[in-house]
């Protein structure tokens, strides 16, 4: 699950508009747990996400990449620069 917010200026009647078309097409109510960690995240702040990210995101993604790059050849390999999204 992903977690996020959106903060934009009082009385701006075509952004509320806006926001609530996407509204309808997310998930309005994450897990609890995934509340929590969200906030854990926000109150830790943006030093130690990172650090989370390189420990965690950057080894899975590196672990995926090789894996796919010895079967497939690293030519079938589109996407992973900036997330673990990968197509091959």
């Amino acid at each position: 699950w992903r977690m996020g917010y959106v903060a934009y200026p009082e009385g701006r009647a075509d952004l509320t508009e806006a926001m609530l078309k996407a509204q309808d097409t997310t998930v309005i109510c994450p897990p609890r747990v995934s509340q929590v960690v969200a906030k854990a995240a926000l109150e830790a702040g943006p030093a130690w996400v990172r650090e989370q990210i390189e420990a965690t995101v950057v080894k899975n993604r590196t672990t995926v990449t090789a894996a796919l790059a010895a079967a497939l050849g690293e030519a079938s390999i589109v996407g992973g620069t900036g997330a673990i999204y990968l197509m091959a």
